[in-house]
């Protein structure tokens, strides 16, 4: 399973677009969960996460580890790539 986190800004216009994409993908897929963060002015995770723009989204395995990370606009097709590069197993892990 992998979960994409979007982190987001009122202010941000390529915000909605992304998360049309991502409400899509988490319908067709039951490997997906989708989970929205409005960001504040001063949100910590922004800062500790290293999100500098939004939309950011980022890809999380089953093991919380962060696979994977998309900035800016995105389409389903990038968003699809980003999901399946977080399902590989990760190097020197057991799959």
């Amino acid at each position: 399973a992998v979960t994409l986190i979007q982190f987001s800004t009122p202010s941000c216009s390529y915000c909605p677009g992304v998360r049309r994409v991502l409400d899509r993908i988490s319908a067709d897929r039951t490997d997906v969960a989708v989970v929205q963060w409005d960001l504040g002015v001063d949100d910590r995770p922004a800062s500790v996460l290293g999100i500098r723009r939004t939309p950011t989204v980022i890809a999380v395995d089953r093991g919380l580890h962060v696979r994977g990370r998309v900035s800016g606009p995105a389409s389903l097709r990038t968003i699809t790539e980003l999901v399946e590069a977080a399902r590989r197993p990760r190097t020197g892990q057991p799959s």
